[in-house]
């Protein structure tokens, strides 16, 4: 839950829109969160993944892995128990993964 706090103060840093993050830690052994959000261009989508390195570096935690880069409309970090997917405008309808993990628990971002 510690890494999730994190990953999600640094995300909040970055201009994203309907920020969600949904509870798996008791579903998969895989990872324990799904954070999902939104951001307008692909700079933006970058940025999110460029603040999410630095205080991947700053706090001791690392990426395993990045997947779609520059123009890419969705970007999937892999932080071990969390998984951040950055979706670009519409996009995030098309893949539909809120209606996917509308089934687990949905945490609060003011908790």
């Amino acid at each position: 839950m510690e890494l999730l706090k994190q990953v999600i103060k640094t995300i909040d840093k970055a201009v994203v829109q309907d920020l969600k993050v949904y509870d798996l830690e008791n579903f998969t052994p895989y990872y324990d969160y799904v954070v999902i959000c939104t951001v307008s261009t692909s700079r933006q989508g970058m940025a999110v993944v460029d603040y999410l390195r630095e205080d991947a570096e700053k706090n001791n935690y690392s990426i395993r892995s990045i997947e779609g880069k520059g123009d890419s409309t969705w970007i999937l970090v892999d932080l071990g128990d969390v998984i951040v997917n950055i979706f670009l405008g519409d996009e995030r309808d098309t893949y539909n993964l809120d209606e996917i993990y509308s089934q687990f628990k949905k945490i609060e971002l003011n908790d």
